[in-house]
C-alpha cells in the first residue's frame, strides 16, 4: 500500500508541475474516451470457483485535461488529469423460498474516480498526419461508487456493499494504445488500460478492472496561439 501511495503521489506531483507551468508546455487541451469496462472476480472459495470470471461489460468514459512536452522530434510525454466512470454489468437473479423474484432497480455498478495518467507516445512520422503509439501508468483515486439495487416486498436493497467498501482507494494500471494527430490540433485514439493491482484482495475474493475506449481530443494551446496573433 506505501508503494502505491508514492507512485500516486509522484504522479500527481508531475501532472500538476506540468500544467501549472507554461515553460514546460509544448500542447495542452482536453480529450474524452468512451468505452467498456468490466471486473474480473475470482472468489478463493473451490465452492464459489464457478461464479469467478469476468463479469457483464458497463459503458464507461474517461475526460481529462491534458498537457504535453516535445522530447526531441519523436517523443512526447503525455500527461492527463480527469474524472473516470468505470464498473460492470451486474447480472442479477435473486429467487427467493416463496418462489418470488427480485424486481432489478438497476443492474449497473458504476465507481466514480479521480484519474491520473502519465505516458509516452513515439510519433511515427512528422507529416501533417502523424501516426503514433503510446504506452504509460494510469493511477484511480476511488471517490464513490453506485451498486446494482433491486426491490423486494416494497424494499430496496444495495448489492455487495461490503465488498465495494472494502475496495482499494488507489489503484494502478497500465496503458497501451495507438493514435492518429491532424497537424497536431485534434486527434483520435485507441486506449486499453489493464489492471497492474487488484480493486480488492483478501482470502477470499480478489477483483481487478480493465478498461478499452476510443478517445477523441483537441490541442487548443494552438488555437489560442492564433487567436492572440
Amino acid at each position: 500500500m506505501k508503494t502505491k501511495k508514492v507512485l500516486f503521489i509522484w504522479v500527481y506531483l508531475i501532472s500538476t508541475a506540468l500544467i501549472a507551468n507554461a515553460q514546460l508546455i509544448d500542447n495542452y487541451g482536453f480529450k474524452f474516451s468512451y468505452g467498456v469496462s468490466n471486473q474480473n472476480w475470482s472468489y478463493q472459495n473451490s465452492v464459489l470457483s464457478d461464479l469467478s470470471g469476468w463479469k457483464t461489460n458497463k459503458n464507461s468514459f474517461v475526460f481529462q485535461l491534458f498537457a504535453e512536452k516535445n522530447i526531441g522530434q519523436n517523443f512526447v510525454l503525455n500527461c492527463g488529469l480527469g474524472y473516470l466512470q468505470n464498473g460492470f454489468t451486474e447480472q442479477v437473479d435473486l429467487t427467493f423460498y416463496s418462489g418470488e423474484t427480485a424486481k432489478i432497480i438497476n443492474d449497473k455498478v458504476s465507481f466514480h474516480n479521480l484519474n491520473f495518467d502519465l505516458s509516452l507516445k513515439y510519433k511515427l512520422n512528422q507529416n501533417k498526419v502523424q501516426p503514433y503509439l503510446f504506452t504509460g501508468i494510469s493511477s484511480n483515486y476511488l471517490i464513490d461508487y453506485k451498486t446494482a439495487i433491486v426491490e423486494y416486498q416494497g424494499t430496496e436493497y444495495n448489492l455487495d456493499t461490503e465488498i465495494y467498501d472494502g475496495f482499494n482507494k488507489i489503484t494502478l494500471g497500465g496503458i497501451i494504445g495507438f493514435g492518429l494527430s491532424y497537424k497536431n490540433k485534434v486527434f483520435a485514439e485507441f486506449e486499453y488500460k489493464p489492471a497492474i493491482t487488484n480493486n480488492l484482495n483478501n482470502q477470499n475474493l480478489t477483483i481487478k478492472s480493465r478498461y478499452v475506449g476510443l478517445v477523441i481530443g483537441l490541442n487548443i494551446n494552438d488555437i489560442i496561439n492564433k487567436q492572440k496573433k
